[in-house]
Order: C-alpha cells, then sequence, then structure tokens
C-alpha cells in the first residue's frame, strides 16, 4: 500500500464516522451496546481488571501525548510531521469533547464500572454528559495508523514483525478495555475507530501531498 490509496481511506472512514454517529444519535445501537457490555464482562474473570486498567491509564490524552511525540522523533523522524499531527491530534480530541456534550448518548451505567487503580490523570477531572466517541479508542487509533502510514511512505522506515505485533496487539486489548471495564459501549469504540482513521489518514495524506510537491520544486 502507497500513498495513492491514502485520499480513499480518509474519504472511506469519515463518511463512515459521519455515518455511523447519525446512526449513534438516533440510539439504534443501544440494545447492541448493552447486550455486548454484558457479555464481555460475564465472560472476563475480575483478576484481568487491574491489568486492562494499567493500559487504560496508559491511553490517558497526557501518556498519548508523549507516546505520540516519541514516534515522530524516534521513529519518523522527520520534523515536518510535528504541526500537523498534533494539529490533527488536537483536532480528533476537540471532535471527542463536541461529541460527548451534544450527542445523546449516556455512558454505561455506574453498576459496569470496573476500573481498578486509584491514580488519574488531569484529563480524567473533565466530565462530559455522554460518551461518544470513545478518546482513548481515537487516540490509540491515530498512533497505530501514524506508524503505518509513515511506514508505507518513507523506504528507509522499517517495522519488524514483532513491533507490528506488539502495536496490534497494543490496539485490540486497548478497545477491549474501553467495554471490559464499563468505561464505554461498543458503539462509543466503534467512533472513536472511524475519527482516528480519518484524521491519521488525512494527516499522511497532506504531508505526503507537501513532501512530494517540494520534492518536485527542487
Amino acid at each position: 500500500m502507497g500513498k495513492r490509496y491514502l485520499p480513499a481511506i480518509f474519504f472511506f472512514s469519515s463518511l463512515c464516522f459521519l455515518f455511523f454517529t447519525i446512526l449513534v444519535s438516533h440510539h439504534l445501537f443501544n440494545r447492541f451496546d448493552l447486550v455486548t457490555t454484558i457479555d464481555v464482562q460475564s465472560d472476563l474473570p475480575h483478576r484481568f481488571d487491574l491489568l486492562l486498567s494499567v493500559l487504560s491509564l496508559l491511553g490517558s490524552f497526557e501518556v498519548c501525548t508523549l507516546i505520540l511525540l516519541c514516534v515522530i522523533f524516534c521513529f519518523i523522524r522527520q520534523k515536518k510531521w510535528i504541526i500537523p499531527t498534533f494539529f490533527f491530534y488536537g483536532l480528533g480530541t476537540a471532535i471527542e469533547y463536541v461529541g460527548k456534550t451534544f450527542i445523546q448518548h449516556p455512558g454505561p451505567p455506574a453498576q459496569f464500572f470496573r476500573y481498578d487503580i486509584s491514580i488519574l490523570f488531569p484529563s480524567s477531572f473533565i466530565h462530559t454528559l455522554h460518551s461518544y466517541p470513545s478518546g482513548h479508542s481515537f487516540r490509540a487509533l491515530f498512533i497505530f495508523s501514524t506508524v503505518l502510514f509513515a511506514t508505507w511512505m518513507y523506504k528507509h522506515i522499517r517495522l519488524n514483525a514483532f513491533a507490528l505485533g506488539f502495536l496490534l496487539i497494543y490496539l485490540i486489548l486497548m478497545l477491549f478495555s474501553r467495554v471490559s471495564l464499563g468505561e464505554h459501549w461498543t458503539s462509543d469504540v466503534i467512533g472513536g475507530l472511524f475519527l482516528g482513521i480519518s484524521l491519521s489518514s488525512l494527516n499522511a495524506l497532506l504531508i505526503g501531498t507537501w513532501y512530494s510537491t517540494k520534492k518536485r520544486s527542487r
């Protein structure tokens, strides 16, 4: 896969996010969300709550911001990624806040809550009325996609099978923890995924276009 697929990825994921958001706002997934949460929590022993809670803490805005900085400076090592990447990262956070404020989609009731750590970062104290989309899901997918897109765009960047497997497991467990800990519904997670892939692909598309234009002008 190369840069030529980025526009299609962006438009498809953006349309999916908009369409899915409309469906969520009309409460079409309420039963699906409830049944999924009950099934997941019924099958998952409480002894895994601590591990998944640690993962939830690592998915906070503060930690993910540091991870994204490390990705740019240590993995991509391209300064031109800094400003646009954090612009779209911030834009996604703003969209998350708007969605959680205005889309009528209350989060799981307190009886589903299984977060098992007393440590909280400042972002945890920012409360909104609703839960769509999941910020943890958006951030995890944004970071994961940024790494993949950079790997596809630059020949000097290599991602071995072990690193790719680690990132994939991190992403899957992060998404799973949203539901298993009772912090989000499954629909919140799906919305966060679409938002993350949409903004990360747009980021890579704009950077790739700028890079190609600058290269041709030399």
